[in-house]
Order: C-alpha cells, then sequence, then structure tokens
C-alpha cells in the first residue's frame, strides 16, 4: 500500500541498506521513465504498475507474472489486502482487483469514463477507497460493486488515508480535506485554502498513531506549510515553509515528522518536524527540480531514502548524510522489503534492488529444510526465510516484525502418521510475548524469553494435520529480537523393517537412537 499501510506513515519495519552498493539486481520494464511506485506483498514479492502492465516481481529479481490492463497505469502504488488481493486503476477508467496468481479477480469501470490517478487504501472493513473525478468511492471487496460514492468537487490526485476507526480522509489538488465516515456519510470538511496558485497538492494526508492528522495547505494567509489536525478536524498547529504538498511526509518511530519543500533559496530541503510543531533539522539538496512529488520512506532504525535528481539519498534520523548513489532516479517512492532491499525506479526504465550487500532470497522451504510441505503465512506481518539466525544449514524461518498486540503465524499440513520435529527459539519479553506451536488448532506448547534452540518432536496419527507457529505479543514493550524462529522441520514416516531412522536423520542424533 501507498506509503506502508492504511495510515500512510512512511515507516517500514524492516532495515534498509547500510551502504551504497550498486543494484543487486535490475528489473526492465516497458516503458522508459519509472515513475510509479512499487508495492511489496506477503510473500516478499513486489509490485507495480508500467506502461499497459501490471508485475509482479520475485526477490530475486525474475518475473512472476504481467496482468495486461489494456490501457496504462495511474502511476501510484497498488494496494494489498489481506489475502494477498491486488488493487489498482488503470488509465482505462477502469480499476483492477487481481488474485496473489495475477489472475483478475474482478474489474470496476467508472461509469462516468473519469480516470484514478491515485493510490488506493484498503480500511480495516475491506472496503477499497480511491478517489476518482471528483468523487471519493469505495467499492466492495468482493465483486468491485460500489457500496458508496463522497462528492468532493474537486480532483483527488492524492491516495485516501483511513485511520484507526475507519474515517477516510481525502486531499483534493486545491482547497479541500474531507473525513468520511465508513457508511459514507460526512464527519467533516475544511477548506485548506489555496487554489491552483498557491496550493496544488498531489501529497497524502498523513495519520499519526495517537489521530492526528498531518496535511498541507495554507499555514499562514500568505506561505503554505505543514498543518497538523485534530480527529475533529480542528487545528492543533501550523508551520509555515516546511511544506509545499507536492509529496507525502512521513513519520518516525518517535513521531518525527518527514517533509519535503522547497525553500525560499530555490532548491528543495528535508525538513524534520517535532509532534509538537517545532522544527529539528533540514537536510538541503542540490538544485532545483521543479514541483518534486517523491516522498521519502524510513527504515526501522528511522534512516531516511528518497531519489533526488540522479541520487538516491539515505539521511540519519539526525540530518546528517548517510550515503548517497548516482544513478537516474525517479519520483516514484522507494519500497523497502522484507530482507532489507530497497527497491526504486529510475529513469532509463529499470526498477532497481539495493541491499547493504548482494543476497539471495530464502524461500520458506528452504529455511525450514524441506521441501515437500506448502506453507502459509500471515497474521501483522509474514513469517520469512533468512540467514542471521540458524541451527542448521545456514537459514531459518523467523516471524514478522510486529507491534503490541499483534501476531504473525506460519502453518503447514502433515499427512500421518508419522513422527514431527523441529527446532524452535525465541528472543522476547518474557511471560508476556510467547513463540507458541499448535495442533489442529490446539495450542500444545510455548516459550518465552530469551532461549537457547530447542528441540521439539511429536507423533501424529493417521490423516491430515496442521501445524502452526505463532508470535504472540501483549499490549506494550518489546525486549530482545522481539522474535521468533523454527528451523530443521522433519516428518518422519514409518519406514520398511531393517530401515533405520538413523540414515535418514542426521541432524538428531537423539532421538531415534
Amino acid at each position: 500500500m501507498f506509503m506502508r499501510n492504511q495510515a500512510h506513515v512512511g515507516r517500514s519495519s524492516y532495515l534498509g541498506p547500510g551502504s551504497p552498493n550498486p543494484p543487486a539486481w535490475r528489473f526492465l520494464l516497458p516503458v522508459g521513465c519509472v515513475l510509479e511506485s512499487p508495492a511489496i506483498g506477503p510473500d516478499g514479492a513486489i509490485y507495480l504498475g508500467n506502461g499497459h502492465f501490471i508485475f509482479a516481481i520475485r526477490p530475486d529479481g525474475s518475473e512472476k507474472w504481467r496482468f495486461s490492463t489494456g490501457g496504462g497505469t495511474s502511476g501510484g502504488a497498488p494496494a494489498l489486502d489481506q489475502d494477498g488481493t491486488l488493487y489498482m486503476p488503470s488509465g482505462s477508467a477502469s480499476f483492477h482487483a487481481l488474485l496473489p496468481n495475477g489472475a483478475e479477480k474482478w474489474r470496476y469501470y467508472s461509469t462516468a469514463g473519469t480516470y484514478s490517478y491515485c493510490s488506493p487504501a484498503v480500511g480495516p472493513n475491506g472496503a477499497i477507497y480511491i478517489g476518482c473525478g471528483l468523487d471519493l468511492l469505495a467499492l466492495r471487496p468482493t465483486n468491485g460493486a460500489e457500496a458508496w460514492r463522497y462528492r468532493v468537487g474537486e480532483y483527488i490526485f492524492a491516495s485516501p488515508a483511513v485511520g484507526a476507526d475507519g474515517t477516510i480522509y481525502a486531499r483534493s489538488i486545491m482547497n479541500f480535506l474531507v473525513a468520511v465516515n465508513p457508511n459514507g456519510t460526512q464527519k467533516w470538511t475544511l477548506n485548506l485554502g489555496g487554489g491552483y496558485g498557491s496550493s496544488v497538492n498531489t501529497g497524502s494526508p498523513v495519520i499519526a498513531p495517537d489521530g492526528t492528522i498531518y496535511t498541507y495547505g495554507m499555514a499562514t494567509p500568505t506561505a503554505r506549510g505543514l498543518i497538523a489536525l485534530n480527529p475533529n478536524g480542528t487545528t492543533k498547529w501550523s508551520l509555515a515553509g516546511v511544506a509545499d504538498g507536492f509529496s507525502t511526509p512521513c513519520l518516525a518511530s518517535d513521531g518525527t515528522i518527514i517533509t519535503m519543500a522547497l525553500s525560499a533559496g530555490g532548491n528543495h530541503k528535508l525538513y524534520a518536524v517535532t509532534p509538537a510543531g517545532v522544527l529539528k533539522w533540514t537536510f538541503p539538496f542540490p538544485g532545483y527540480a521543479g514541483p518534486y512529488q517523491a516522498s521519502p520512506v524510513i527504515d526501522a532504525s528511522d534512516v531516511i531514502y528518497i531519489p533526488y535528481q540522479n541520487f538516491l539519498y539515505a539521511i540519519n534520523p539526525d540530518g546528517t548524510e548517510r550515503w548517497r548513489y548516482q544513478g537516474t532516479f525517479t519520483l516514484g517512492q522507494p519500497a523497502l522489503g522484507f530482507d532489507g532491499a530497497l527497491y526504486c525506479g529510475s529513469s532509463d526504465g529499470y526498477l532497481n534492488a539495493f541491499v547493504s550487500e548482494p543476497r539471495r532470497y530464502i524461500s520458506l522451504n528452504e529455511a525450514l529444510d524441506t521441501f515437500s510441505l506448502v506453507f502459509t503465512t500471515g497474521g501483522a506481518k509474514p513469517w520469512f526465510g533468512q540467514a542471521d539466525t540458524f541451527i542448521f544449514d545456514g537459514d531459518a524461518a523467523q516471524s514478522g516484525p510486529i507491534a503490541d498486540g499483534q501476531t504473525s503465524w506460519l502453518q503447514t499440513t502433515v499427512t500421518g502418521p508419522a513422527t514431527v520435529a523441529f527446532y524452535w527459539k525465541v528472543d522476547s519479553e518474557e511471560g508476556h510475548d510467547f513463540l507458541q506451536f499448535s495442533l489442529n488448532g490446539e495450542p500444545t506448547d510455548q516459550i518465552s524469553g530469551a532461549t537457547a534452540w530447542i528441540l521439539k518432536s511429536f507423533e501424529i496419527g493417521e490423516g491430515a494435520h496442521t501445524l502452526r507457529w505463532e508470535y504472540v505479543k501483549d499490549g506494550s514493550a518489546a525486549v530482545g529480537s522481539d522474535c521468533g524462529w523454527v528451523d530443521r522441520l522433519w516428518v518422519f514416516r514409518p519406514q520398511p523393517p531393517g530401515q533405520a531412522y538413523r540414515a535418514l536423520s542426521p541432524i538428531y542424533p537423539l532421538l531415534f537412537e
């Protein structure tokens, strides 16, 4: 989804590349200048529109599939729901819902023939919200039927943002910010001033965890700036000069707002503003790049990544330059993947993948050392393969980086009779955050705290059995790595007489003596 989630905070749960190495891979797209912003799926695949196609690209840079829209794409980032369904508008006055395999689930046609130029947002109720001409639309996820239409009255080029209570916030290109209830009725509307000459807006509103809305408008009678609003639409504070409405701000872990704006000296600057509206620091970019629409993205350590002219920049949380890489980068917002890869388009027609050092994609089957089982993963963040923590063969599966009150689960189905064995480990707040294991929906064991690798084995009878590992956090605090791992899953089925288990399983020397 645009800016990482429905609130558009722009902060990833993953660490980005720490050094400016050349791209690990480059994927050539049909249209020469890649203006689109990518989105990352639950399996690590990269999705973006380009030309007349929507692409799915594997984390190793190979093409997974492409879907022909028949009329170009909008330039925005696709949105994905919890089931992996992808939503994206196209230039043929239509809106597409695609299944994870690239097949079309449904297509919505704009009855007025108006186009959508912004990224969609998916609400907590599953509804898809998108600006289309002068209207904000809500589409049903099951069949794409129009649930309701709200007339904003001005064109909407910015992606709608959705609050925790389901309120939808949409910013028009000129004057208005509207707050709409999930049923399509108006909550409130504000005229933030301007017109084309002074307040062109293509940047989306951003919703902070406390419900504060950050957007652009006339901060003073004569100057545009950043405006902070309470959930009821009243002004909290405004700061002139630090935002011009073309790009979307993002939020650091401490609530600091990062914005881009054209300074009085004629060049662009990155601004950091506290949640109280106080300017912390500025980072000047060389030269003038016109009305600048690229939006920054922040990694888990609050490093900021943004393309500007011919460079991709990494900016430290204190506003100092971390590194820059010279290339031909465009205005599309970068995206961070599960393995720390940074994906960014360039004007020579490529999607580029930057990592601290070239690394290969590790599937869940490879991480768990079994290729005969099918794994599914979900929750707030999916499990993934990694090579930093393991007990066998250089890799293991790790739970996704989740927030307080969330879960991350991994699941597979095994046919018995058999003996099942695996290693597991956790590093968490002891007694509060757990790595749990369940069999056929019944919890059987859990571990918490900072553990070593623990071997677990058990018998299953005839038929199909569901194995599930789930990392579960309570409502507060994070300790250690705040995740769980599983490695070396093995299913031992009865062998013919005279064939020993020892030869099949050298990694379990004590289990089958």
